[in-house]
């Protein structure tokens, strides 16, 4: 699994992605898993990661949408895909309060969407 994942990682890197979208259902919300977002981090991917909608049902039956908002920041991923917002940002800034989740990966995640909107125009 660990060679497979590293082939499409480095493969989708290769195609000059700027953006990426996670799975977040069962690969990095599962302790012991390979971490797709490290991985890419690994083989030099700079890039915006965005995660899966966090409210299907694997992820509920799992720790729920606001656990794995926390969880998919602390993984990498910096937009994060869930129906409620309003909690998410809650869980979001009690992890950054409390430590959990440092200040730095909040700004590495702006950084990287503020990048993402630039380079198409978004923003100038």
């Amino acid at each position: 699994m660990q060679g497979e994942l590293h082939y499409l990682l480095l493969k989708c890197f290769r195609g000059s992605h700027k953006f990426i979208v996670q799975d977040t259902s069962r690969i990095d919300l599962l302790p012991g898993q390979p971490k797709v977002l490290e991985c890419l981090r690994e083989q030099g991917f700079t890039g915006a990661a965005m995660t899966d909608d966090l409210s299907m049902d694997a992820v509920g039956e799992y720790c729920g949408e606001n656990a794995a908002a926390v969880t998919a920041l602390k993984a990498g991923a910096d937009i994060l895909c869930c129906t409620d917002y309003a909690s998410a940002a809650e869980a979001l800034t009690a992890a950054v309060e409390s430590g959990e989740i440092p200040e730095e990966r909040i700004d590495e995640a702006v950084t990287r969407v503020l990048l993402l909107k630039l380079t198409y125009g978004i923003i100038e």
